[in-house]
């Protein structure tokens, strides 16, 4: 869209250009006289006094004769500041991770008599490299939330599972070997290079490390993480270089739902070359794929539910955002599907979880609990169970199994279909929605807290009514 846009006025300034010589031809001319450009304005006066309309106004004739359209340019002025807007809510996130699994060796022995020998293993590192978004900002303290995709903090295979060194970086700070540089070290042991052996020869082992990024930088802390959702939420607190950037919140779409067709861009750092922007479509609005998100074990998936957009996704887009043409976050990228027969089928986790999700890790966090990661969305408490698991059926959340809810005595059994949800906290209305797909039961449901009153409104058997489910909250484990 933005070179339409850039397009569509060089169309009207080149235009001088396009008509120049067409009226006098200069010295030696038609006239004789030296000849000089013709401004849009002379050529559109001279259309009316030749067509004999002098009631067309100047846009009309822009857009009959030169195909102006002002509200397509109008649009692509809007959804280029929406993206310029959206690039400051991004952020690169590079994360440290320890490893200790391979077994090294040093030249000429650890004495030095020749030959080689093993010094055992030896701690070395690598970085992940991936996208965030800024979903909270206090530029005068220099704090901020930012979400990304757990899988971008998150590796089994290395020491401290969760990294516990991350930098993150803005726009226009965030270019590698411009603004920050991964530095490749041999290690070292007793003075001599540490390699390890490998079938197909001698490597040595690096021990990268991110250096020249003392300005630029910006410390971060995993303070939420849910592998069931692929969310993660940093902390960042009294950052000099937030207080002094362009950096702004993003703002999440206020609807839940997206539709096939709806225009998306995708703001990430793809293979770690900083903060870039791709266009599409919704391709499909809602489903279901499998995850590996274990680096020790190949047979291990998780599912998640993602929607689907034909715009171009690489690695290091995941954790980065995913907006609609308003510049609204309806998503955060996290995976794409990799064959030679397969194109353009990039996936994001959706904004109607992730807005209440970042929330749950925020409270938790804040309010001091060690539960910071989500396992799913569920409502439970010491006095009743009111919501365990439900499928789509038409469209409906139906009841797959018998749920008793204790507090009021009343109970849900197998095909029940919840219609609507209602969560207050006292007189303040968290959420009130109808319920018309299985998934706006489980988002609601991430809304709850210990202490909020959840009202469900069940159909069985063409009749309808109310279950009060009490108080509850919302499991963190």
């Amino acid at each position: 869209m933005k070179k339409f846009f850039i397009a569509a006025l060089s169309a009207v300034i080149g235009l001088t250009v396009i008509f120049c010589g067409c009226a006098e031809r200069g010295a030696d001319g038609m006239n004789g006289k030296d000849g000089k450009d013709v401004s849009i304005m002379e050529v559109y006066q001279t259309f009316k006094a030749q067509e004999g309309n002098e009631n067309i106004t100047f846009e009309e004739f822009l857009k009959e004769y030169l195909s102006y359209d002002s509200s397509a340019i109008e649009e692509a002025a809007s959804l280029q500041a929406s993206i310029n807007r959206s690039l400051l809510s991004g952020v690169s996130v590079l994360s440290r991770f320890t490893y200790n699994d391979v077994p090294c060796y040093v030249d000429g022995g650890v004495f030095g008599f020749g030959g080689s020998t093993s010094v055992g293993y030896i701690d070395y590192h690598q970085f992940g490299l991936g996208a965030g978004v800024i979903v909270d900002l206090d530029k005068e303290k220099g704090d901020a939330y930012i979400v990304t995709n757990c899988h971008v903090v998150y590796d089994d295979a290395s020491k401290e599972i969760y990294s516990k060194e991350i930098s993150l970086f803005l726009y226009g700070q965030d270019t590698e070997d411009v603004n920050y540089e991964i530095a490749a070290n041999i290690i070292r042991y007793n003075g001599k290079d540490v390699y390890y052996h490998d079938t197909d020869g001698d490597y040595y082992l690096t021990d990268q490390q991110l250096v020249n990024a003392e300005k630029f930088a910006v410390p971060a802390t995993v303070v939420g993480a849910s592998l069931t959702y692929d969310i993660a939420l940093l902390k960042v607190q009294g950052s000099d270089v937030l207080k002094n950037s362009s950096a702004v919140a993003a703002e999440f779409s206020e609807s839940d739902d997206v539709h096939v067709g709806q225009s998306a861009y995708a703001v990430g750092n793809p293979r770690g070359y900083g903060m870039a922007v791709t266009q599409g479509i919704i391709s499909k609005d809602s489903e279901i794929i499998p995850i590996n998100m274990s680096s020790v074990d190949e047979e291990s998936y998780n599912l998640y539910r993602v929607i689907r957009t034909d715009a171009a996704i690489n690695g290091g887009n995941s954790g980065g955002g995913f907006y609609n043409a308003e510049g609204k976050l309806i998503g955060i990228i996290n995976s794409k599907s990799v064959s030679e027969d397969i194109d353009n089928m990039s996936y994001a986790l959706p904004a109607s979880n992730v807005k209440r999700l970042w929330k749950l890790m925020r409270d938790a966090y804040e309010g001091g609990s060690n539960k910071s990661g989500v396992s799913r969305a569920f409502l439970s408490a010491e006095y009743e169970i009111a919501y365990t698991r439900a499928y789509l059926n038409g469209n409906v959340a139906e009841i797959e199994e018998n749920v008793v809810v204790t507090k009021n005595g009343g109970n849900l059994e197998s095909g029940d279909s919840i219609r609507h949800i209602k969560i207050t906290n006292g007189a303040e209305v968290i959420e009130d929605r109808d319920v018309t797909r299985m998934y706006h039961l489980e988002d609601a449901l991430l809304s709850a807290r210990r202490g909020y009153t959840v009202v469900v409104t069940v159909s069985r058997g063409g009749t309808t009514w109310e279950i009060n489910a009490g108080y509850g909250f919302v499991g963190v484990s």
